[in-house]
């Protein structure tokens, strides 16, 4: 009967609790609720089948199943407000990695044509995530902005307007036109359409969050034309040397 009553409760606290650790808690305790009840259900057929004499094989087990995993999400709920903060910090720290990792062939290619984006020599270490993170996105954006003479705006198609789909066609268009951006910068051809705006379009560059997640989608199209062979020919030019290091 208790079992009830916590998952009957449960359920309308946790959606008044906002994304805070306390609704993870809340939520979990509802489902262990579900799963020991079901563990009673199992035991219970076990004791009655047991009783008239029918075997019903691996269906035996099920009771330890759901006692297992009953208690360990009721653990899970009991100590989530220790360790989750840490939790969520952990897999923020790997995303925004991942997201500087995906975004260093960009940034170093435009580091390349514009070496005056740096603010400080570039280095290995990433002991700084966030700095360093918050560093690249704005050095890509200032070697972008420096590329704009040489970008040809009726090369490429923009991907349309629409959601998914169309944002990733954008994406690739734009990885695209930077690339061709470079080798025209490289070798001095102007184009004659060059007046591009002053970001990417459409655009919320005041939302950091938004700005990596759009960045890191250029840059991974970015890579991939590469290893495609999309890459123009290179040019006689000497390149500005840069760490290997991400």
């Amino acid at each position: 009967m208790y079992k009830r009553q916590v998952f009957r409760q449960c359920g309308p606290y946790a959606r008044r609790a906002g994304r805070t650790p306390l609704r993870q808690a809340l939520r979990l305790l509802s489902a262990a609720a579900v799963v020991l009840f079901l563990y009673c259900a199992a035991r219970t057929v076990n004791i009655l089948t047991a009783a008239a004499g029918l075997d019903i094989g691996a269906w035996q087990l099920a009771p330890s199943v759901f006692s297992a995993v009953g208690i360990v999400d009721l653990s899970l709920s009991l100590t989530i407000s220790s360790w989750g903060a840490s939790l969520t910090r952990l897999v923020e720290w790997a995303r925004n990695y991942r997201s500087y990792r995906v975004l260093y062939p960009l940034w170093r290619d435009l580091y390349e044509s514009s070496p005056d984006i740096v603010l400080e020599p570039p280095a290995a270490t990433v002991s700084d995530l966030d700095y360093r993170l918050h560093r690249r996105v704005i050095e890509i954006r200032d070697g972008w902005r420096d590329l704009r003479p040489y970008i040809d705006r009726g090369a490429h198609d923009d991907g349309g307007t629409g959601p998914r789909a169309d944002e990733d066609r954008q994406a690739f268009a734009e990885a695209a036109q930077i690339r061709q951006a470079l080798h025209a910068k490289r070798t001095g051809t102007i184009p004659d359409d060059n007046k591009d705006a002053a970001d990417f379009e459409d655009r919320d560059t005041d939302n950091f969050s938004a700005e990596v997640t759009w960045l890191t989608k250029v840059a991974a199209a970015y890579s991939k034309l590469g290893r495609t062979g999309a890459n123009p020919p290179e040019s006689g030019a000497e390149a500005v040397r840069v760490p290997r290091g991400r």
